[in-house]
């Protein structure tokens, strides 16, 4: 079977914040991709970030998802909402090693900055002299 799409919080706030020229584009690909993968039978799940600030999955979106009610999260990682990992297992798609590697190297060449936990939270630190760091080095150790 193949990996599930996954909606990620295409909401009606956040497509506010969208460039007003892309937003068109932007729900044409979303609707194209939704729509491509119910009919080829291929699992989506939607994610909606905090949505009684943000509002819900957009309309001409959510139309198209079927019954399924999206995984509310406030965490920004897909993976902390409340039964969403659960879902990813039980759809069989647990990564295997290889599988790992092959979309990590897609995502490097869709133009992503592929890092680790660890060298983020030193980014957002900036400096190792600071109670911060104190604090988030027995984190990472």
């Amino acid at each position: 079977m193949a990996h599930p799409v996954v909606v990620v919080d295409v909401q009606e706030q956040l497509f506010n914040a969208v460039d007003a020229e892309r937003r068109d584009d932007m729900v044409t690909n979303v609707k194209i991709l939704v729509s491509s993968a119910r009919r080829l039978g291929v699992p989506v799940l939607v994610t909606e970030q905090y949505p009684k600030g943000l509002g819900r999955t957009l309309p001409e979106v959510r139309s198209l998802l079927g019954e399924a009610p999206p995984f509310e999260k406030t965490a920004f990682s897909c993976a902390e909402a409340d039964g969403f990992m659960e879902r990813l297992r039980a759809l069989g798609t647990e990564r295997q090693p290889a599988n790992l590697e092959i979309g990590l190297g897609q995502a490097r060449q869709a133009g992503a900055v592929v890092t680790a936990t660890e060298t983020v939270v030193f980014q957002l630190l900036g400096s190792a002299d600071s109670d911060a760091f104190r604090e988030f080095s027995k984190l990472l150790r």
